[in-house]
């Protein structure tokens, strides 16, 4: 059964009295919050640690450190050692607040040379084995997301390499597809669901106009996706990942308001209740 899920999305957003409300106004599905976390800010960990209470009656799921680490990062190298210790600090968040999930990025770099995106898969491999070891070994539930915008440069795995990374990590780590992504990026998405099916833990839902990874709503006018598109693409995920996550993953502003919200959490809870 799906758990609905509202992200905190942007860096050091902290208004989680919006959040709260949200979530306990959607009483059609489970209905949980995304927080972030971040190794290299321990004044915005704190705030967030002393909600920890005011979460208890919310699934919570979370988004791994990536501002702050390299999950592509060479062997022998602080980096490498920075994005390790980064997750095992993230877990011990995860087990404070009985999280349900966690997701990390395959990468954070940009502008990658072509001609060493090979290697760098294969770092990025290695370390998300390795944390993803760790994270098995502690109960949590660990999703790899695609990232990267070819305008930038920065995507170091394509949608077949996506699907195959899969193959070489643990059957225990999960997948979680971010749509907007894969609309920048011009992936077939309805394959990639295919493909990955129950493998997929978690979406993050959200719509661009296909050049800017700009986190519109999904069913707002002028998406690279109309409206109805995106409810045919939901429909599938429910079929073939009828127990993942599904994240709202929405940039803030004067545009995201709770009507919205409650709005597109409800039709994503009618279509897990089908």
């Amino acid at each position: 059964m799906h758990i609905i899920t509202n992200a905190a999305f942007c860096a050091n957003y902290d208004n989680y009295d919006f959040l709260l409300d949200v979530a306990h106004s959607v009483t059609a599905a489970r209905t949980g919050i995304e927080l972030s976390i971040y190794s290299d800010k321990p004044e915005f960990m704190k705030n967030q640690q002393d909600q920890k209470a005011r979460f208890a009656d919310v699934p919570i799921t979370f988004h791994g450190p990536f501002t702050d680490v390299e999950a592509a990062s060479a062997p022998g190298t602080l980096d490498r050692q920075r994005f390790i210790d980064a997750y095992k600090y993230a877990f011990d968040v995860y087990e404070e607040f009985s999280g349900q999930s966690m997701v990390l990025h395959t990468h954070k770099m940009r502008d990658i040379p072509e001609f060493g995106k090979e290697r760098m898969r294969g770092w990025a491999i290695e370390n998300i084995n390795t944390v993803g070891e760790i994270a098995l070994s502690r109960g949590v539930r660990l999703t790899v997301e695609n990232v990267g915008h070819w305008v930038k440069n920065n995507v170091l795995f394509n949608e077949e390499q996506f699907i195959t990374m899969f193959d070489q990590l643990p059957k225990g780590i999960g997948c979680l597809i971010d749509i907007g992504h894969a609309l920048i990026n011009r992936w077939d998405i309805f394959h990639v669901v295919h493909m990955l099916n129950t493998r997929v833990f978690s979406y993050h839902l959200h719509n661009n106009n296909g050049c800017a990874d700009s986190h519109r709503p999904m069913f707002e006018a002028g998406g690279r996706y109309s409206a109805g598109e995106m409810i045919e693409l939901l429909h599938v995920i429910h079929r073939c990942s009828p127990d993942a996550d599904l994240i709202l993953e929405y940039c803030p502003g004067e545009h995201i308001t709770k009507k919205l919200l409650t709005n597109d959490l409800t039709v994503l809870a009618e279509i897990a209740a089908e």
